[in-house]
Protein backbone atom coordinates (compact mmCIF):
# COMPACT_ATOMS: atom_id res chain seq x y z
CA UNK A 1 0.00 0.00 0.00
CA UNK A 2 1.30 3.43 -0.92
CA UNK A 3 1.79 6.07 1.76
CA UNK A 4 -0.60 8.96 1.11
CA UNK A 5 1.27 11.46 3.25
CA UNK A 6 2.04 14.78 1.58
CA UNK A 7 5.43 16.27 2.26
CA UNK A 8 5.89 20.01 1.85
CA UNK A 9 9.35 21.50 1.89
CA UNK A 10 9.77 25.22 2.34
CA UNK A 11 12.90 27.03 1.28
CA UNK A 12 13.53 30.47 2.74
CA UNK A 13 15.33 32.11 -0.14
CA UNK A 14 16.45 35.13 1.92
CA UNK A 15 18.78 32.83 3.82
CA UNK A 16 20.23 31.28 0.67
CA UNK A 17 23.45 33.24 0.18
CA UNK A 18 25.56 31.12 -2.15
CA UNK A 19 27.06 32.69 -5.24
CA UNK A 20 26.59 31.17 -8.67
CA UNK A 21 30.06 29.61 -8.55
CA UNK A 22 29.38 28.00 -5.17
CA UNK A 23 26.31 26.17 -6.47
CA UNK A 24 27.39 22.63 -7.18
CA UNK A 25 24.35 20.42 -6.59
CA UNK A 26 21.18 20.65 -8.69
CA UNK A 27 19.31 21.73 -5.54
CA UNK A 28 21.72 24.63 -4.97
CA UNK A 29 21.44 25.66 -8.61
CA UNK A 30 17.65 25.60 -8.49
CA UNK A 31 17.51 27.67 -5.29
CA UNK A 32 19.98 30.13 -6.77
CA UNK A 33 17.84 30.49 -9.88
CA UNK A 34 14.63 30.94 -7.88
CA UNK A 35 16.28 33.76 -5.96
CA UNK A 36 18.16 35.41 -8.84
CA UNK A 37 16.37 34.61 -12.11
CA UNK A 38 15.17 38.20 -12.49
CA UNK A 39 18.74 39.53 -12.22
CA UNK A 40 20.41 36.87 -14.37
CA UNK A 41 21.57 38.20 -17.73
CA UNK A 42 23.57 35.32 -19.17
CA UNK A 43 22.47 31.69 -19.25
CA UNK A 44 25.57 30.56 -21.14
CA UNK A 45 27.49 29.26 -18.12
CA UNK A 46 24.58 27.04 -17.06
CA UNK A 47 24.46 23.36 -17.95
CA UNK A 48 23.20 22.47 -21.38
CA UNK A 49 21.10 19.77 -19.67
CA UNK A 50 17.55 19.59 -21.05
CA UNK A 51 16.08 20.34 -17.60
CA UNK A 52 17.82 23.72 -17.40
CA UNK A 53 16.93 24.51 -21.00
CA UNK A 54 13.25 23.85 -20.25
CA UNK A 55 13.53 25.87 -17.03
CA UNK A 56 14.93 28.94 -18.82
CA UNK A 57 12.35 28.58 -21.60
CA UNK A 58 9.56 28.52 -18.99
CA UNK A 59 11.03 31.61 -17.35
CA UNK A 60 11.09 33.43 -20.68
CA UNK A 61 7.44 32.54 -21.30
CA UNK A 62 6.48 33.62 -17.77
CA UNK A 63 8.05 37.03 -18.46
CA UNK A 64 5.84 37.69 -21.54
CA UNK A 65 3.55 40.69 -21.36
CA UNK A 66 -0.20 40.04 -21.54
CA UNK A 67 -0.48 40.50 -25.32
CA UNK A 68 2.54 38.32 -26.11
CA UNK A 69 1.36 35.62 -23.67
CA UNK A 70 -2.10 35.54 -25.28
CA UNK A 71 -0.48 35.16 -28.71
CA UNK A 72 1.82 32.41 -27.39
CA UNK A 73 -1.11 30.52 -25.85
CA UNK A 74 -3.10 30.84 -29.10
CA UNK A 75 -0.11 29.55 -31.08
CA UNK A 76 0.26 26.61 -28.68
CA UNK A 77 -3.48 25.87 -28.94
CA UNK A 78 -3.29 25.97 -32.75
CA UNK A 79 -0.23 23.70 -32.74
CA UNK A 80 -1.91 21.14 -30.45
CA UNK A 81 -5.05 21.22 -32.59
CA UNK A 82 -3.00 20.74 -35.75
CA UNK A 83 -1.09 17.83 -34.19
CA UNK A 84 -4.40 16.26 -33.15
CA UNK A 85 -5.80 16.61 -36.66
CA UNK A 86 -2.60 15.20 -38.13
CA UNK A 87 -2.74 12.24 -35.75
CA UNK A 88 -6.42 11.62 -36.51
CA UNK A 89 -5.85 11.78 -40.26
CA UNK A 90 -2.87 9.46 -39.91
CA UNK A 91 -4.94 6.95 -37.92
CA UNK A 92 -7.80 7.22 -40.44
CA UNK A 93 -5.29 6.72 -43.22
CA UNK A 94 -4.01 3.59 -41.49
CA UNK A 95 -7.53 2.19 -41.28
CA UNK A 96 -8.19 2.99 -44.94
CA UNK A 97 -4.81 1.52 -45.87
CA UNK A 98 -5.56 -1.66 -43.92
CA UNK A 99 -8.94 -1.98 -45.65
CA UNK A 100 -7.37 -1.45 -49.07
CA UNK A 101 -4.58 -3.92 -48.28
CA UNK A 102 -7.03 -6.50 -46.99
CA UNK A 103 -9.24 -6.08 -50.04
CA UNK A 104 -6.25 -6.39 -52.36
CA UNK A 105 -4.98 -9.44 -50.47
CA UNK A 106 -8.38 -11.13 -50.64
CA UNK A 107 -8.60 -10.42 -54.36
CA UNK A 108 -5.14 -11.91 -54.97
CA UNK A 109 -6.07 -14.93 -52.85
CA UNK A 110 -9.24 -15.49 -54.87
CA UNK A 111 -7.24 -15.27 -58.12
CA UNK A 112 -4.68 -17.81 -56.88
CA UNK A 113 -7.48 -20.14 -55.78
CA UNK A 114 -9.23 -19.76 -59.15
CA UNK A 115 -6.02 -20.63 -61.01
CA UNK A 116 -5.39 -23.68 -58.81
CA UNK A 117 -8.96 -24.90 -59.34
CA UNK A 118 -8.56 -24.42 -63.09
CA UNK A 119 -5.33 -26.47 -63.06
CA UNK A 120 -7.07 -29.28 -61.13
CA UNK A 121 -10.00 -29.28 -63.56
CA UNK A 122 -7.66 -29.41 -66.56
CA UNK A 123 -5.71 -32.28 -64.97
CA UNK A 124 -8.99 -34.15 -64.35
CA UNK A 125 -10.13 -33.44 -67.91
CA UNK A 126 -6.86 -34.80 -69.30
CA UNK A 127 -7.30 -38.00 -67.27
CA UNK A 128 -10.87 -38.39 -68.50
CA UNK A 129 -9.85 -37.85 -72.14
CA UNK A 130 -6.95 -40.32 -71.65
CA UNK A 131 -9.43 -42.92 -70.38
CA UNK A 132 -11.54 -42.57 -73.55
CA UNK A 133 -14.23 -39.96 -72.75
CA UNK A 134 -15.04 -37.56 -75.62
CA UNK A 135 -12.99 -34.34 -75.26
CA UNK A 136 -15.91 -32.08 -76.24
CA UNK A 137 -18.14 -33.69 -73.58
CA UNK A 138 -15.42 -33.36 -70.91
CA UNK A 139 -14.67 -29.70 -71.76
CA UNK A 140 -18.33 -28.67 -71.77
CA UNK A 141 -19.07 -30.59 -68.55
CA UNK A 142 -16.10 -29.22 -66.59
CA UNK A 143 -16.08 -25.76 -68.23
CA UNK A 144 -12.44 -25.90 -69.32
CA UNK A 145 -10.79 -24.75 -72.53
CA UNK A 146 -10.30 -27.49 -75.16
CA UNK A 147 -6.84 -26.14 -76.10
CA UNK A 148 -5.70 -26.32 -72.45
CA UNK A 149 -6.79 -30.00 -72.23
CA UNK A 150 -4.99 -30.85 -75.47
CA UNK A 151 -1.69 -29.29 -74.26
CA UNK A 152 1.00 -31.70 -73.15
Amino acid sequence: MQDETIFIIFAELKRFNKSEKECVTPQDKLLYLFKNIGKLENYANWDKDSFWQRFFKACEIAAFDEKKRAQYEQDMYDERRFQGQLSASYNNGLAEGREAGLSEGLEKGREVERLENEKRLIASAKKMVASGVDIDLVCSSLGVDKAAVQEK
